[in-house]
């Protein structure tokens, strides 16, 4: 009785799938591996992790403007009282910690902190000329450029700390593409106990 060669082909290859190849019976080289390296989905704001450079801007704004302005109408208040307190606390909030909210949000606390360092330091340089200036002896040129140098240092780092939050998300957004960075492979293994198949992963 003989066979079909459709049968014949089947009932060998599933003598060869199920089976194993013992070296030295005949079984041939297996081809080269073929691997495909395969990158992580390019960032954007669906993968887990990414930060909105819009939403970095918006907190640094929002962050800055809206205690600044919800205490612009109680900035003269006669100081002492608990208005005027709440008013220094709040404003001074603003001033420090606002612009650097964006970069907070970015994950980014170092470049944060430097901001509100160095806002900080400039506010300081205010205050000693402001009291000086009370003093019955006055302020001298000296104490007057401290002031006024602070006073434009401050401005400045508030302006360029909210201007940059958008940058901040993007270095963390591009750090995190290189670390998801990832390759896949499928490689054929021919070992003594047979046939098989290897995947591998590499970050």
């Amino acid at each position: 009785m003989t066979k079909s060669p459709k049968v014949l082909y089947w009932l060998g290859l599933s003598v060869l799938l199920s089976g194993p190849v013992r070296a030295g019976e005949g079984a041939g080289s297996l081809p080269p591996p073929d691997t495909t390296a395969v990158s992580a989905p390019p960032g954007g704001e669906s993968v887990p992790g990414m930060k909105s450079g819009k939403t970095a801007l918006l907190l640094s704004v929002l962050g800055t403007v809206v205690p600044a302005a919800a205490t612009l109408p109680f900035i003269w208040e006669r100081s002492g009282t608990s208005l005027a307190k709440t008013t220094a606390i709040v404003g001074t909030g603003a001033y420090l910690f606002g612009p650097s909210l964006g970069h907070f949000y970015s994950g980014r606390p170092g470049r944060a902190f430097a901001g509100i360092g160095l806002r900080a330091l400039a506010a300081a340089g205010v205050v000693v000329a402001g009291f000086a200036s009370s003093s019955e002896a006055g302020a001298n040129s000296g104490q007057a450029a401290i002031g006024v140098a602070g006073a434009v240092v401050g401005g400045a780092s508030v302006i360029y700390d909210i201007a940059s939050a958008p940058h901040s998300a993007q270095i963390h957004n591009n750090e995190m593409r290189r670390g998801m960075h990832a390759t896949f492979g499928i490689v054929p293994v021919d070992g003594l106990r047979g046939i098989g198949i290897r995947a591998s992963v590499a970050f």
